[in-house]
């Protein structure tokens, strides 16, 4: 039982929960489809548990796993889904005319790998992290497992590639996108993964007096409110549209319109890039510059961030318009809130120990 649950199979599982069925992307009753979850799974948990590895066994931190992590959303979108390029994929809505430019969603694939890197790969790691204290200073998977999990994850990505549609019909064929985005997709996944490997390793904390306490609401509230203003940016922004002029009183019987103002998609895409450089910040800032970050205040962060999605679930469930089947959306909910009050009650218990990044000095995996 212990063999089994070790933290890379937990990971495994994990992050297409977080990243596909608490995000609704997935409703429950299609997300425990038997294909479905072999495919998710190869997917999210293969490429989650490959960006921890890589971290690890290159003795980096945090910003290689983001910059990973950002890599990882740019396979999932721009190569298996290919709804970086794709106007008809269901889940776009107006990101599929605004902001596209040059066969690319230009908002939505900046959005998408920015979640992933977050949402889908960091999360998962530091609550796996969280959940094995003990294990953050080894590897989660022996070199013979990592390449099979690295073959079977290139499989799925080939899959989805060459079966997941809708085709320029609307017809559910094969989606074939144009050649020259694909292969800028490939240029900036090789070139994200460089950067990856050549960051700076963690530094080793300074021996310093005593750190005021900082509270884990605060690490709570950023989680939260960073999630928030990051959807606002990317999905609020774009349907704001201001009248340029009042219109008549006899324009709506006359059935005259009037032109409207909305914001260049420029403006969503900087904004979200601004509220990750700030969030990022933020934490920095409240951490002490990682002085005062402890397990307590990781899980405050990642249960901010996810609080935003236990709120939506049960509006997914009493959305009766929506075109898929949420039924159980709020049992998703309300098991997270219980897996995180677990998690909270079981960090307490233990001493106030800082949280290391998934890397350390490289040990010979098990």
């Amino acid at each position: 039982m212990k063999r089994l649950l070790s933290p890379g199979v937990v990971l495994f599982c994990l992050s297409p929960m977080v990243g596909e069925l608490l995000s609704g992307a997935t409703p429950p009753l299609r997300f425990i489809n038997p294909i479905s979850l072999i495919l998710e799974g190869l997917l999210y948990g293969g490429g989650a548990l490959l960006v921890r590895e890589l971290t690890f066994r290159w003795g980096k931190g945090w910003p290689t796993l983001l910059v990973l992590g950002a890599a990882y959303g740019i396979i999932e979108e721009g190569l298996l889904c290919k709804s970086f390029f794709n106007p008809l994929w269901p889940d776009l809505g107006p990101l599929g005319v605004y902001g596209r430019w040059g066969g690319v969603n230009w908002v939505w694939s900046v959005e998408l790998t920015i979640y992933h890197a977050f949402v889908s790969i960091a999360i998962p790691i530091t609550i796996v992290g969280l959940l094995f204290p003990d294990r953050r200073r080894t590897a989660w998977a022996g070199r013979a497992g990592l390449v099979v999990v690295a073959v079977l994850f290139v499989a799925d990505v080939l899959f989805g590639f060459l079966a997941f549609g809708p085709d320029s019909s609307g017809a559910d064929h094969p989606y074939r996108p144009p050649l020259v985005p694909v292969l800028g997709s490939l240029a900036i996944i090789v070139g994200l993964v460089a950067l990856a490997n050549r960051l700076p390793a963690p530094a080793p904390a300074a021996e310093s007096g005593p750190v005021r306490k900082v509270g884990a609401v605060r690490f709570f509230l950023a989680g939260f409110l960073g999630i928030f203003l990051f959807f606002f940016a990317c999905w609020v922004l774009p349907n704001l549209k201001y009248p340029l002029s009042p219109a008549p009183a006899a324009a709506p019987a006359a059935g005259m319109t009037t032109a409207t103002l909305e914001f260049h998609p420029v403006v969503p895409i900087a904004a979200a890039l601004a509220l990750v450089a700030c969030g990022l910040w933020t934490v920095w800032r409240l951490s002490k510059r990682g002085a005062a970050w402890t397990d307590m205040h990781a899980w405050a962060l990642c249960a901010g961030g996810l609080t935003l999605f236990v709120l939506l679930s049960g509006l997914h469930e009493m959305n009766k318009s929506s075109p898929k089947n949420m039924t159980g959306m709020s049992l998703v909910g309300l098991a997270t809130v219980v897996f995180l009050v677990i998690l909270a009650r079981r960090i307490r218990r233990r001493p106030c120990a800082r949280v290391q990044p998934p890397t350390e000095t490289p040990v010979t995996p098990i």
